[in-house]
């Protein structure tokens, strides 16, 4: 190189060596003063972050007692015995198939027939039964015995007392009933005195017998 005064100045190897060197140098010095400017940030951090990081006593003590609890329920919790048999080799157990209900099959039983009722009784041969007139009816009976007591004690007061069986609804019912009389105002006449005798209003009129 030339200068304003005509010298030469020549750079040589060793004048680069020991640029190189100081610029070596200067790196180390601002790496190791960023390494102490870290330190102090770090060291310089707020307590609060420090006290976050200490272990909690009390949340020490509510986690051990949850721990223990925990081992608690595990002791008291029986053993399966189903593993320790398949770690034996031991095949494990089938479920028996289950059992089909049986078929539950209806049973309609047939309507039974109605039972005929039996033929009724023949009239007592010692009271005649009128073939024509009118009458009075004074009950009806579904027992021949009692509708025979009420025609004896109605003969027993001097009336023309008689039963006939009449067939109602597959049953045979004994109506009593005093006559006969040759017109229908003639027994309805009848009836007015019979009601009065007996005290009852319960008489019907009907054609003899």
């Amino acid at each position: 190189m030339q200068t304003q005064n005509n010298r030469e100045i020549w750079i040589t190897r060793g004048h680069l060596a020991a640029l190189g060197t100081a610029t070596l140098a200067i790196a180390l010095l601002a790496f190791f003063v960023g390494i102490q400017v870290g330190r102090g940030q770090v060291e310089a951090a707020p307590t609060s972050a420090q006290e976050t990081l200490l272990p909690n006593p009390e949340r020490e003590d509510t986690l051990e007692e949850l721990l223990r609890e925990v081992e608690a329920a595990q002791a008291a919790t029986p053993a399966l015995a189903f593993p320790e048999t398949l770690a034996e080799g031991t095949a494990a157990p089938v479920e028996p198939p289950a059992e089909e209900a049986p078929v539950q099959t209806e049973v309609v039983a047939a309507p039974e027939a109605p039972a005929e009722a039996p033929p009724p009784p023949p009239p007592d041969a010692t009271t005649p039964l009128p073939k024509s007139g009118w009458s009075v009816q004074i009950a009806s009976y579904d027992n021949v015995a009692d509708a025979d007591a009420r025609v004896s004690k109605l003969q027993a007061r001097k009336m023309k007392a008689y039963r006939v069986a009449a067939l109602v609804k597959g049953k045979n019912w004994y109506r009593v009933k005093v006559g006969s009389y040759p017109t229908q105002d003639a027994a309805g006449a009848a009836r007015a005195e019979l009601a009065r005798l007996l005290g009852t209003r319960d008489l019907m009129i009907t054609e003899a017998p």
